[in-house]
């Protein structure tokens, strides 16, 4: 290992050269230990913990989206941005919630 010329004397790992690429890993380490752990139980057991996994993860996004659209809002009130850039901000997060319908209707076509 290197030691990068910061006062701190964090070391360099030579594997990863960037944050990203670690958080990768780790993510993707975290994620097959989830899912060798619930596959253990048989199919039924882990479809049941993804179809969980995926309501907490829609519920979470409904939350944030709701929170990025009332920021926007209060922007608007306040009048930091126009009413047309709350009217973007709502085509995207539409635009987004119709990708995700999107890939679950070609998937219940192609998928299954």
């Amino acid at each position: 290992m290197k030691k990068l010329g910061n006062p701190a004397g964090i070391y360099e790992h030579r594997f990863f050269k960037t944050g990203a690429q670690f958080m990768f890993v780790f993510l993707m380490l975290l994620v097959s230990n989830f899912v060798m752990a619930q596959s253990t139980g048989g199919l039924a057991k882990a479809t049941a913990a993804a179809n969980e996994w995926k309501t907490w993860l829609y519920g979470f996004l409904g939350v944030c989206v709701f929170l990025f659209v009332m920021y926007s809002v209060i922007l608007a009130l306040l009048n930091k941005q126009s009413w047309m850039d709350v009217l973007g901000d709502l085509a995207k997060v539409a635009a987004a919630g119709g990708v995700l319908v999107a890939a679950g209707w070609a998937w219940s076509i192609w998928g299954t």
